[in-house]
């Protein structure tokens, strides 16, 4: 019996030799094919198998030429050169290819890729390549002219909704991708792995793992559309990471450093972006230690600037910025956040280096891209900085508390005169007990009169000291009261 997937088998195999011939000359694509049947009975079981080879030295203008664009990159690297070569075997429900060398620019990937039930496509393969930049390719499609969206209703949009599930749902395959080496947002990831499938709507990732700036990372992704709301889940462990070469490679910036360790579980549900996003829930935990931090540079240099003028306007004169700006090793590094609903809350940040700490807590909410955190960094020598982090990212603002800097500062004014004054008052205390101690013991040695002049003698001083203790205090508060007097004028 003729079907109609037998139909498009052979209309596919005569379309092959029509573009192989046709495009034998152009310059643009050459191709090769052997072909071999091996069941004659054209109608009932035909089957063949044969060698395919496609070289191509100038793609881009194949490809420009065929869909009427005229792409171009900066860098002409990008799909100059592509070839295909693959041993094959087909008949009129599956498609078989082996041995595949598949080479783009300088990718190059190997393995098997095997398409079966060709009515209801099942596919398996294990591809393993050298290397690929995304980021070269992402350009591409960037680059296509995207088509006019029209606003859906919610009939609509729920209709749209659901055969985008039911489409997926028809998706079906198992297979290993591997690469030595991927690029991504200028990040590099080696020996990436995946272990991919999907059947009947419920898709895994799981393992993806790889090596990432001297550590590796393990994550384990699933996706369930089999329900009408698909559901979510996602553990992520980071183990050993360098973060001094992560965050260069992301921002260029290298004033950090240190072994960075994470982890993650979330759950979530929705079919869109924004509906993932605001149904996020779970729980991540980071922790850095072992490194350097190069000074505050994480702090806008307007806050830094305002911190100094402040201390200057409170006669604090002698704080210095090359103590403010130095090099520190850091302890650790620490947090815990709590997702719900698209909004990570964190309430014990903390940030532990030589001579400096710092405790953060607050929110911010990932589905609108808001902050809304505190910080209060304890530099020694420095009264302590409180800062707010607030607002959207696109425009973030990262501010002194000065109300509550003023205090501080103010209270750190009066600091070393209420200490002087207790070292002081301890020390007239302590000789006025060796005064009484000398009496009582005294008396054996130089008799009652004896023991209680020189007694008396020594509680005379320790009186004296106390005095003095008592005056230095007396100029303790005085600071103070300076202190709420400027406290009062700042609010």
């Amino acid at each position: 019996m003729i079907t109609t997937r037998k139909i498009m088998f052979i209309f596919f195999i005569l379309l092959l030799l029509s573009f192989s011939a046709s495009m034998a000359n152009t310059g643009d694509i050459n191709l090769e094919m052997s072909c071999k049947v091996i069941n004659h009975d054209f109608f009932k079981n035909f089957s063949a198998q044969g060698h395919i080879q496609v070289n191509s030295e100038k793609l881009i203008e194949f490809i420009n030429r065929i869909t009427s664009n005229s792409f171009s990159f900066g860098d002409t690297s990008i799909l100059s050169s592509a070839s295909f070569e693959s041993d094959f075997k087909a008949n009129y429900n599956s498609l078989y290819l082996d041995n595949i060398n598949l080479k783009i620019d300088s990718t190059l990937i190997k393995g098997f890729f095997v398409i079966e039930n060709l009515k209801k496509p099942s596919i398996k393969f294990k591809l393993k390549g050298n290397q690929i930049d995304i980021d070269k390719y992402i350009s591409i499609s960037n680059s296509i002219n995207q088509k006019q969206t029209v606003e859906k209703d919610d009939k609509q949009k729920e209709n749209s909704k659901n055969d985008s599930i039911n489409k997926i749902k028809n998706i079906s395959f198992n297979g290993i991708l591997e690469f030595d080496l991927v690029k991504f947002h200028n990040l590099e990831i080696n020996n990436f792995f995946v272990d991919a499938s999907a059947e009947k709507g419920i898709i895994s990732l799981a393992p993806v793992s790889g090596g990432l700036y001297g550590g590796k990372y393990l994550c384990n992704f699933n996706a369930d559309f089999s329900q009408k709301d698909p559901a979510y889940l996602l553990n992520l462990k980071v183990e050993n990471v360098a973060i001094h070469e992560f965050i260069k490679a992301l921002s260029g910036n290298d004033k950090i450093s240190g072994n960075f360790h994470a982890y993650a579980a979330l759950i979530s549900k929705g079919l869109y972006f924004k509906e993932i996003i605001s149904n996020l829930n779970g729980n991540s935990e980071f922790l850095l230690n072992n490194g350097k931090l190069k000074g505050m540079y994480f702090l806008p240099s307007v806050v830094i600037d305002e911190i100094f003028s402040y201390m200057s306007n409170l006669g604090k004169n002698d704080y210095s910025k090359e103590e403010f700006f130095k090099e520190r090793s850091i302890k650790r590094v620490r947090g815990i956040l709590k997702i719900s609903d698209g909004v990570i809350e964190n309430n014990d940040f903390i940030f532990i280096a030589d001579f400096l700490e710092a405790l953060g807590k607050g929110k911010f909410d990932i589905a609108h891209l808001k902050a809304d955190y505190a910080l209060k960094i304890d530099i020694s020598g420095f009264p302590i900085i409180p800062i707010f982090v607030k607002g959207p990212v696109s425009d973030i603002n990262v501010s002194l508390d000065r109300m509550e800097f003023t205090k501080n500062t103010a209270i750190g004014v009066v600091k070393a005169p209420l200490n002087l004054s207790k070292e002081v008052l301890n020390l007239g205390t302590s000789i006025l007990d060796k005064g009484i101690t000398f009496i009582d013991k005294g008396s054996d040695a130089l008799g009652d009169n004896g023991a209680s002049k020189v007694g008396k003698g020594v509680l005379s001083i320790g009186k004296g000291i106390l005095d003095v203790g008592k005056g230095v205090l007396d100029v303790g508060k005085d600071i103070i009261d300076g202190g709420k007097n400027i406290i009062k004028k700042e609010d």
